[in-house]
């Protein structure tokens, strides 16, 4: 569910925080042979900053933080 969240800050925001998972998956099934639930997205990060899609009224602030993280 995670792969389809509306959301895009809700969704993997690299290609090997999707990959740790699936390894662990797989690493799990191996052991178990049964699903676990597991926390997703540990070690998903991304190195830019990204403001949610769902800020309302934070215009000025999200400008702020938009700014510091381009040095602007």
């Amino acid at each position: 569910m995670k792969l389809l969240a509306k959301n895009a800050e809700d969704r993997y925001q690299t290609a090997a925080g999707l990959t740790i998972d699936l390894r662990k998956c797989l690493a799990e099934w191996g052991v178990a042979s049964q699903h676990r639930t597991a926390l997703l997205g540990a070690d998903d990060a991304s190195e830019r900053l990204m403001a949610p899609e769902k800020l309302y009224g934070r215009e000025h602030e999200i400008g702020m933080l938009l700014g510091a993280s381009t040095g602007s």
